[in-house]
């Protein structure tokens, strides 16, 4: 289904037509084998594997930093983004407070493991991508009265950037880099 590593490993590794290749040293994918087959799992095992993944995260960031420069993110039509939900309690991070877990996500799977919106938040660019009717009500509210500007970017793809409204009505809208006004 809805997973973003088998989206990744499709479309952005190898040498697809018309894009770029990730090279796989710089995939860090998260090792569920600790959790049930079924997603689900007992807080300390979710921990354990948000510290293994915050632990590989780090010692990617190393040569940058600590810092993410890209991040891509989509959004649900609740607003949730990286595991980050509505009204949810907020996450516990691990040792490196890179990532943080949850057991009772209100979208399956229930055991999720996630960067965290310090995480986030720190990193030097993000993008937030979403399409589909589902998602307008979203869009709408998070970009409400921000203006904007029409830019014409690479394959005639056109894009809308516009400053989002405070406070962040949704947790996809919290995802500021560096502090600025996301756009």
């Amino acid at each position: 289904g809805d997973s973003n590593m088998g989206a990744l490993r499709q479309h952005l590794s190898g040498t697809p037509e018309g894009g770029c290749a990730v090279p796989e040293g710089q995939v860090r994918a998260i090792d569920y084998g600790l959790l049930a087959t079924d997603g689900t799992a007992d807080d300390a095992a979710a921990a354990a594997v948000a510290a293994s993944y915050g632990a590989s995260v780090a010692a990617a960031l190393a040569g940058s930093g600590g810092r993410i420069d890209l991040c891509l993110l989509g959004f649900g039509p609740d607003g949730h983004t990286a595991s980050l939900f509505p009204g949810h309690a907020p996450l516990p991070a691990d040792p490196t407070g890179y990532c943080a877990h949850l057991t009772d996500s209100p979208k399956p799977p229930p055991c999720r493991i996630t960067l965290t919106l310090g995480t986030l938040n720190d990193a030097r660019e993000c993008v937030l991508v979403g399409s589909g009717a589902g998602k307008r009500a979203v869009l709408g509210a998070v970009f409400a009265g921000g203006g904007g500007r029409d830019t014409m970017g690479p394959g005639g793809v056109a894009t809308r950037r516009r400053r989002m409204v405070d406070p962040a009505p949704y947790p996809c809208a919290e995802v500021r880099p560096g502090g600025r006004g996301a756009t």
